[in-house]
């Protein structure tokens, strides 16, 4: 027979007897709200992990039944009875656990697809942060100061006579082809309907209607007028800046935790592809790429690098033979190219000239970025 809990016995006492404490004559009640009031209690819904079945469950059930007959009896060969129902849950559940990860993986095409399903198996995810005005203030003039110091120190330690650029020998690239109506359509179809809040309309809104009241026209005409007169729009040149800490457990108020991550308008981001794509298919022509290259490349990733890396160290280690290997990890990578030697190298070496390099120019001046978290935004 299962004990009574305490508030059973104390109704019984309750009804049972009646304790009262007399002060100036009246007689103050000892009631049960008063010493064992009720108390709201949250259960939480328990979900089953999505490996879990009909084969664990039944598993679990045997191996509960097994330790109860032991837990009654005390014997020892009821006791082997429920280790043997022990190790076999544990086997089922692994079994399980095998086939339902090994059919995500199967079904997995993209690198960035096997990336999301890596972090949701290992529990990671984005912790957004809680910002008022002051922290964003505060992050954008970090993210400021950080690059003017890099600049500083850059232009310190550069030499002054730096190593020649190689000439470019071929037709140089001096102005962007015209884009056309159906490769502007075609171009915003491939984009994942994500909005920036510099957005004049959603993603998803402009998707379906692009070809409705002119507008894929009117975006054409702009891309165009862009590209002809080498000036990128200024609403173009204009970023929002999201602050992700960079570890769960890193103190977000600390500028240094923080990655910043642009989020730019959608509309900019379409004349990007189209105008890297011309100058890949430049890049290509004239064999300028990097055989070795392998970030920002068609069909090459960082599982390429690995591969050649460690294709080069068997081989070596086949031949018997010593093989050193040295690994660079720049901070703020992106941040330490010199915008002089960037042109300089554009027009020398991959032959960009004339309205082509001035739109470039005009692409990496007087941008403006502010950086925003939640619904505030830094001035």
């Amino acid at each position: 027979m299962r004990p009574p809990n305490l508030r059973t016995v104390l109704c019984v006492l309750a009804a049972a007897v009646l304790v009262g404490a007399h002060r100036g004559g009246a007689v103050k009640w000892l009631t049960l709200d008063e010493h064992a009031p009720l108390t709201k209690r949250t259960i939480p819904h328990r979900r089953y992990s999505p490996w879990f079945d009909d084969n664990i469950q039944a598993a679990k059930q045997e191996r509960r039944s097994a330790q109860r007959a032991w837990l009654k009896s005390g014997l020892q060969i009821h006791r082997q009875i429920f280790i043997a129902a022990w190790k076999k849950v544990n086997n089922v559940v692994k079994n399980a656990k095998k086939r339902f990860y090994l059919a995500q993986f199967s079904t997995t095409k993209t690198c960035k697809k096997l990336f999301s399903l890596t972090d949701q198996f290992l529990g990671k995810t984005k912790h957004k942060l809680n910002c008022d005005k002051e922290l964003c203030n505060k992050f954008s003039t970090f993210f400021d100061s950080k690059f003017t110091k890099i600049r500083e120190d850059l232009e310190f330690q550069q030499t002054n006579n730096p190593l020649p650029d190689p000439r470019f020998e071929g037709k140089k690239l001096e102005h962007v082809t015209a884009i056309t109506e159906t490769l502007v359509e075609k171009t915003i179809r491939t984009f994942a309907s994500k909005s920036c809040d510099l957005d004049p309309i959603p993603t998803d809104l402009l998707k379906k209607c692009v070809k409705k009241l002119c507008v894929l026209s009117y975006i054409t005409s702009i891309f165009n007028q862009s590209l002809q007169s080498g000036a990128v729009p200024e609403e173009f040149k204009k970023a929002l800046v999201n602050p992700m800490l960079k570890k769960p457990n890193l103190d977000q108020s600390d500028s240094k935790n923080i990655r910043p991550v642009s989020n730019l308008p959608f509309q900019w981001k379409v004349l990007e592809k189209l105008v890297a794509q011309q100058l890949l298919a430049h890049l290509d022509k004239y064999g300028l790429k990097n055989g070795f290259q392998s970030a920002y490349r068609s069909n090459h990733s960082t599982e390429t690098a690995l591969i050649k890396v460690s294709n080069d160290l068997l081989r070596m280690a086949d031949k018997k033979s010593s093989y050193p290997l040295a690994l660079f990890d720049l901070s703020t990578a992106f941040d330490t190219i010199d915008h002089k030697i960037l042109f300089s190298r554009l027009h020398n070496m991959y032959g960009i000239s004339g309205m082509a390099l001035r739109w470039f120019d005009s692409y990496l001046s007087n941008r403006f970025q502010a950086v925003k978290c939640g619904s505030e935004t830094s001035d």
